[in-house]
């Protein structure tokens, strides 16, 4: 038998030997409980820990923190592994549009702290909130957006990133500016017969 045989038997005949008192050990041990075997499942499968008692509103400021920390680092990391165009949904019930507890201040709240943490990563960011669509009597925007501009306008920024913030962008072609780096859009959407989608594509094509 060669050297490298051996090997190989030994190694096979301590993993059966090993084996069998393993089993023997295992037969020894009392039987764990249901809730034993369910908690350490959970453990085995344990991911991330998203807080709980979502339907409590307003949220702990505790709990946005966490969804804005969330979100802050995948659009950090997506800027700066070279993506260009990035979408964020992320609807908890403060931030769901369709649900009568939407707070536009959680928005904000939430456009803020990507915006400056854009901004300390070297950045210039600018907010774009879009227009009222449609012609006439039928011009009209989103409810959800109603306002917004004008809060945007009247927010406070931290000293250091005051200048590379710009929170009175707009969505369409004349809107981007040579010394722009990040564009925010802040929730768009589309009205009954008029489509937003148009003015983001040329805005991106002018960016």
């Amino acid at each position: 038998m060669s050297a490298a045989s051996s090997v190989l038997s030994f190694a096979t005949a301590r993993a059966t030997r090993d084996d069998g008192a393993r089993e023997r050990e295992e037969r020894r041990q009392p039987m764990r409980s249901v809730r034993q075997r369910v908690v350490a499942r959970a453990r085995a499968n344990e991911g991330v820990n998203i807080p709980t008692l979502l339907n409590n509103t307003p949220h702990a400021r505790t709990t946005r923190q966490f969804f804005y920390d969330d979100c802050t680092k995948s659009v950090v990391a997506a800027v700066t592994a070279g993506e260009k165009r990035i979408k964020i949904k992320t609807e908890f019930p403060e931030l769901n549009v369709s649900g009568d507890v939407y707070r536009v201040g959680t928005t904000l709240e939430l456009v803020r702290h990507i915006a400056t943490a854009l901004a300390r990563d070297g950045k210039r960011v600018k907010i774009c909130v879009q227009r009222s669509m449609g012609q006439g009597v039928f011009q009209a925007l989103p409810l959800s957006l109603s306002g917004v501009s004008k809060l945007l306008g009247m927010m406070d920024w931290e000293e250091d990133v005051v200048d590379a913030i710009n929170p009175n962008g707009a969505i369409g072609a004349d809107v981007p500016e040579p010394e722009d780096n990040v564009f925010l859009l802040v929730q768009p959407q589309n009205i009954v017969g008029y489509a937003l989608l148009p003015y983001i594509e040329e805005m991106a094509a002018v960016a």
